[in-house]
């Protein structure tokens, strides 16, 4: 039920059982280790304002001499606020926009920008699939970092949307020995238990290992969806020479949910309905019948080998398997009535993987005045996609007092395609330095070959594409670490299909335009990004405007986005964090044979903000207590394309912290919508409308050693 945290007592009981026998092995191997533990002052978060960013340039570049808006969540601010997932880790980032669709168990809704960024970890792009169901989803217990790269990416990484895409880096082992054990409980019958352990297998610590874990079982805020999820991440790293490492990476990942996400009408949730007012509990599926199953993993690993101060040579890569089984009973409107639901039935099956090597060098060298850090690299992506689809007509449902129970028809098979994909790209980048100004020029041509093979139909069909993106960089850091830039980037991504005639789409392509300035003193605890930039994807699709050609798509299309972005992360002292966000996105339809021109994008935004503050004491008798909270702002949207449907209207949520921490423990206490409001979160038609998360409350009870 949402609010104050209720537990079921026969599984709390089990599970504080559980979590007090871990803690207490925790502790006995704390003790073996006794000898090697200082004693610890307690300070603010010393991880919470980033420096560098590996992701940006694939390079040990600064962030302050990166021309391009990057935010960087670290380790500290994904402990302190206890996310589970990269929506609510990205809550705090300007120009992020994360769950749309409201809460959701199975994977992450995200908008960057006005379109959906590719998700990589560890350098390697995530599998994806052509049905949104059957994707990837990385716990964020096994993170060490989160980066958000900021508009076109392609220079470096090839085929991404324009808006940008979200890199993910896994933690990895240690030189000394460190580890927690947490024991988590919380509203909506959540119980957790993660831990984490690292350090040298040998005296010499040439080999090093970690190991992370996690275990949950937690319920929703929709009646009759549980969530189970099993992760586990080992990594050995071997220093092979002197610098030269080695680091195997690999993770298990088994989620066994439901769909949280319900498809609700706006006539009882956003507009009145003469029967009352649909809960935000309410199960529009089937008990017996819904259920999403994923299992995912992967294998890889980080070479990298320094021959000397001024080259070095890198190579990662990375085996990525899913198995997504997913059923479900959905609603689609309400009959004449407004109180019956009809429902529809929507099965996907499918096991895409994705094969990634990145290779690339990097060498320093001055050429008189001027400082150059080159890198060249060439980079490798095959992928394949085993997806079928089943839809059909199901039974109703009352929508105000649901009996469920009713036989289900098994749908038909609507679609089932292979698909495979194989790219490969070559890249350069130089970092030029003339005393503080510093100018980034990246260059990279890529081929890609598709094959469609239809297997309802029998058919097959080809296609292969090339591309040629950019961009070119410039900022200039003053001695009091105000640090103006400019940017030009572009950015392609494939399109499959033919027009009427038969040939074949081209890639869309986009460009954009960015200036700003960062602010990042000596002492190095601030870093503040205000960000101007002016977007423009062409080559979009739009439907075939000649009659005859019904079903049928031209290439005519084309999105503008224009928007500013102001971020903030600060460790004002040993106290004091803070972190502030400010984000203005017009993202438009300018071109188009349909009518969306001159429409808004849905689900983005005109206005978005928020701001994180923590304060802990360091001195005293609450030496290492320390509290927070948090305030986020989403403007209103619109759902449909068209922006015929009305706006969701916007909504503001705010967050409570509470912990202490000692060397050995760490007890947190987390509220997220503090005050539970109710909130539609999106509403694209009559038909289909999402609340929002609910109150959630966490306590954590974790021991160090």
């Amino acid at each position: 039920m949402p609010g104050i945290a209720v537990f079921s007592h026969r599984g709390l009981k089990k599970t504080l059982l559980a979590g007090a026998g871990l803690l207490a092995l925790a502790s006995c191997i704390s003790s073996a280790y006794a000898d090697d533990i200082e004693n610890v002052v307690v300070t603010a978060r010393r991880g919470y304002v980033a420096k560098d960013t590996t992701s940006a340039t694939k390079s040990d570049i600064p962030l302050i001499d990166t021309p391009q808006s990057v935010s960087v969540i670290t380790q500290d601010q994904i402990e302190l606020l206890q996310v589970q997932n990269l929506e609510q880790a990205t809550r705090y980032t300007a120009g992020v926009i994360s769950g749309s669709y409201g809460p959701d168990e199975r994977f992450d809704w995200l908008t960057l920008r006005g379109f959906t960024p590719t998700q990589y970890l560890d350098g390697v792009q995530l599998p994806t699939a052509a049905i949104a169901e059957a994707q990837a989803r990385f716990d964020t217990y096994g993170l060490e970092q989160i980066e958000v790269l900021k508009g076109p990416s392609s220079a470096l990484y090839g085929a991404v949307p324009p808006g940008g895409l979200v890199s993910m880096i896994s933690k990895r082992p240690q030189a000394q020995f460190a580890g927690e054990l947490d024991a988590q409980v919380g509203n909506y019958d959540h119980y957790q238990v993660n831990g984490d352990v690292t350090g040298p297998i040998d005296e010499d610590g040439k080999v090093l290992y970690r190991l992370t874990g996690l275990w949950r079982d937690t319920g929703t805020q929709v009646d009759h969806v549980d969530s189970k999820r099993v992760f586990v991440a080992p990594a050995l790293t071997w220093n092979i020479a002197p610098g030269a490492t080695l680091t195997l990476l690999s993770h298990y990942q088994k989620d066994d949910t439901g769909t949280e996400v319900q498809f609700l009408p706006a006539q009882g949730t956003l507009l009145p309905n003469p029967n009352g007012h649909i809960p935000t509990s309410r199960f529009t599926g089937e008990p017996n019948y819904d259920s999403y199953k994923r299992s995912q993993w992967d294998v890889g690993y980080d070479f990298d080998y320094a021959i000397n101060s001024d080259f070095s040579l890198h190579q990662n890569l990375k085996y990525t398997q899913l198995d997504v089984s997913y059923r479900t009973i959905y609603s689609y409107g309400l009959e004449a009535d407004l109180r019956t639901l009809d429902r529809y039935t929507y099965d996907v099956f499918g096991k895409p993987h994705d094969l990634g090597l990145d290779n690339r060098a990097e060498w320093k060298v001055s050429t008189g005045p001027v400082d150059h850090e080159f890198l060249i690299g060439l980079d490798y992506r095959n992928s394949y996609d085993n997806t079928s689809l089943a839809y059909g007509v199901g039974p109703t449902l009352d929508a105000f007092h649901p009996v469920y129970g009713a036989p289900v028809p098994v749908p038909a098979i609507a679609s089932y395609q292979v698909v495979r994909q194989s790219q490969t790209g070559i890249y350069v980048q130089d970092h030029a330095s003339i005393g503080q100004l510093s100018i980034t020029g990246s260059g990279r041509q890529d081929w890609v070959d598709t094959s469609i093979h239809d297997e309802l139909a029998g058919t097959s069909s080809k296609q292969n594409e090339d591309a040629l993106s950019g961009r070119i960089g410039a900022n200039y850091v003053f001695e009091s670490g105000v640090a103006p830039y400019v940017q030009v980037a572009k950015s392609f991504v494939p399109s499959l299909g033919y027009t009427y005639s038969g040939a074949s789409f081209q890639p869309t392509t986009a460009v954009s335009y960015e200036g700003g300035i960062k602010f990042q003193p000596a002492w190095q605890r601030v870093f503040v990004t205000l960000a101007a930039y002016h977007l423009v994807e062409n080559n979009a699709l739009t439907p075939d405007p000649n009659p005859a050609h019904i079903g049928f798509s031209v290439q005519t299309g084309q999105v503008t986005v224009k928007g500013i972005e102001l971020e903030g992360v600060a460790r004002l002292n040993d106290n004091l964090s803070l972190n502030a966000s400010y984000a203005y996105t017009d993202a438009k339809v300018t071109k188009s044979n349909d009518l969306d021109l001159g429409k808004y994008v849905p689900l983005v935004p005109m206005n978005q903000a928020s701001f994180l503050a923590d304060y802990t004491i360091t001195e005293g008798v609450l030496n290492g207590f320390g509290f927070g909270g948090g305030v986020r702002f989403v403007g209103s949207t619109f759902g449909d394309s068209y922006n015929v449907f009305q706006k969701t209207p916007s909504y503001t949520l705010f967050d409570a912290i509470l912990h202490y921490d000692t060397a050995q423990w760490h007890i947190a206490l987390n509220a997220n919508n503090l005050f539970d409001k109710e909130y539609v979160a999106t509403c694209y038609s009559l038909q289909s409308c999402q609340y929002g998360s609910r109150r959630t409350i966490f306590l954590t009870v974790g021991r160090r050693f």
